[in-house]
């Protein structure tokens, strides 16, 4: 296979798809370290929520279709009842 092409299957593979929803997660809370904890709940609420809820719906239809036995398939297995606290 091609450099190319394997560097293009690794950014759409679905362990990278998931670290990009983790990336934007840290970077937001990262982007608010100088807050109060006031304006940071609200962030979270206004900014955090939303995204956390679209990487619930991509770990709730990916846990189908991954192996529970695969340390991805583990990871988003863990991280289903998690999301019920939402």
């Amino acid at each position: 296979m091609p450099k190319d092409k394997a560097r293009e299957s690794d950014a759409t593979s679905v362990a990278s798809q998931g670290i990009h929803y983790c990336d934007q997660m840290f970077s937001l809370e990262r982007s608010w370290k100088d807050l109060s904890a006031e304006e940071r709940y609200k962030k979270r609420q206004s900014e955090l929520k939303p995204l956390l809820k679209k990487f619930s719906d991509w770990c709730y239809k990916k846990s189908v279709s991954v192996l529970p036995s695969g340390k991805l398939g583990a990871y988003i297995v863990l991280m289903l009842p998690f999301f019920t606290l939402l």
